[in-house]
C-alpha cells in the first residue's frame, strides 16, 4: 500500500516543517487540488494517448465525489485529517494505475518520473508490507466455553485484545 501514501506523508512533511499548523489543513487540501487539476490536465491533453481516456477521467471524479459525500470531511476535526482515509482507497488505486501509465510517456522526464515515484513509494514502505506471523492463541481451546455458554476472554489479533464472551443466559 506504499505507493497509496508516499505523496500525502511528502506533502504532510513539507506542511510540519514550513507551515505553522493552523495552516496545515489548507496545505493539505490545497496540494490535493493542485495534483487532482494538474494530473486531470495531464491525462486530458490531446499529446497523451491513452485507450478509453474519457472513461479513466469520469470514474475517477466519480468515485471522488462519491468519497467525498460519504465521509464529509467538512465536519472534521483539523487534528483528524486521516478519518476518512479508507474512504479513497480506489482514488488512490486509480492514481497510481494513472502513474503507471505515464511509464510509456513519449517525454522521457515524465516515464523516469513516475517510475521513480513508484519506487520510491514502494521502498518507503517496504518495512511495513513484511510483518512477523502473528502469535497462534489457539483459538479452538476456546470453543468449548462458547459451546457450554460460559463467561470467557478470547484473545484476538490486534495483541493485547480480547473479546469478551458473556455467556448464554440460563433458558426462562
Amino acid at each position: 500500500m506504499g505507493y497509496l501514501h508516499t505523496l500525502p506523508r511528502l506533502i504532510a512533511w513539507l506542511a510540519a516543517h514550513l507551515t505553522d499548523p493552523a495552516w496545515w489543513p489548507a496545505v493539505y487540501n490545497g496540494s490535493a487540488f493542485a495534483l487532482t487539476v494538474a494530473l486531470f490536465f495531464r491525462i486530458a491533453s490531446p499529446r497523451l494517448s491513452l485507450p478509453g481516456k474519457p472513461a479513466l477521467l469520469l470514474s475517477f471524479v466519480f468515485i471522488s465525489v462519491a468519497c467525498v459525500y460519504r465521509t464529509r470531511p467538512d465536519t472534521w476535526d483539523h487534528d483528524n485529517l486521516l478519518n476518512g482515509d479508507r474512504y479513497f482507497h480506489l482514488s488512490r488505486l486509480l492514481l497510481f494505475w494513472l502513474l503507471i501509465l505515464e511509464f510509456a510517456s513519449p517525454h522521457r522526464a515524465i516515464a523516469w518520473t513516475a517510475r521513480t515515484l513508484v519506487l520510491v513509494g514502494f521502498l518507503v514502505h517496504l518495512p511495513m508490507l513484511l510483518s512477523p506471523a502473528p502469535p497462534n492463541y489457539h483459538w479452538a481451546e476456546h470453543c468449548d466455553p462458547i459451546r457450554r455458554g460460559t463467561p470467557a476472554n478470547i484473545k484476538t489479533l490486534p495483541e493485547g485484545w480480547w473479546i469478551e464472551y458473556p455467556g448464554r443466559s440460563a433458558p426462562r
